[in-house]
């Protein structure tokens, strides 16, 4: 249901190492939230997928991989590839993280390629996940595109890694290409609006643009 909460996927999902692509909802679908392959997953498991999409356009909770992610989840092995256009939370991976009992987890994924640009001023924008809460992520990496539009922007919070990092652990990864952009509210390398968690061995080897707000 595009018009709101989906039931969440709670299985197991191995791409076996298969690609998808092609995936595609456009600027007319601007108003629906909960957009991406999976428009939520809760206590799930997704390995081992290559997403190609073309572009994802939406309101709230939106990402390449999944709008939503809750619970004990994990995603591990995932490679995406793809353009978001938002009005709130977005992210390559996920557009919002809410572990469960235990962190979610985030493992071994590559966001590459990626063009992200959300409209909302307290919007969280990051090149795994936006709103990011309960969470480790560990052993990924994300590239933006080239050029003046082609970046992680936003007139949020933008991160390299996670658009808002609260309660959640990065452990070794890394981030090249440009974020941030006029307007921006704050962005950083890595994480756009730290509030708690750790962060281990990270690196930021791109370019972080004038936002004429903050800049961590």
């Amino acid at each position: 249901d595009l018009g709101g909460v989906p039931k969440a996927f709670e299985g197991i999902f191995d791409g076996a190492g298969n690609t998808i692509s092609g995936l595609k909802f456009t600027k007319i679908d601007h108003t629906y939230s909960y957009l991406g392959l999976f428009g939520a997953i809760k206590d799930a498991t997704i390995k081992n997928l290559t997403l190609e999409a073309d572009e994802i356009s939406g309101q709230d909770k939106i990402g390449l991989l999944a709008g939503s992610v809750e619970g004990n989840s994990i995603i591990y092995g995932v490679k995406v590839s793809g353009v978001i256009y938002a009005d709130g939370n977005a992210g390559a991976i996920a557009g919002e993280v809410t572990g469960g009992t235990k962190n979610a987890v985030i493992e071994n994924c590559v966001s590459e390629q990626i063009v992200l640009n959300s409209e909302r001023k307290n919007s969280y924008i990051g090149g795994i996940a936006g709103n990011a809460q309960r969470v480790d992520v560990v052993d990924c990496s994300v590239s933006t595109q080239d050029g003046d539009t082609d970046r992680i922007r936003g007139k949020g919070y933008v991160g390299g890694i996670l658009g808002r990092q609260n309660q959640a652990n990065i452990y070794n990864v890394y981030v090249t290409g440009t974020f941030g952009g006029n307007l921006t509210k704050a962005v950083g390398g890595i994480t756009g609006l730290y509030e708690s968690g750790n962060i281990v061995t990270a690196v930021m080897d791109g370019e972080i643009s004038h936002t004429n707000n903050g800049v961590a």
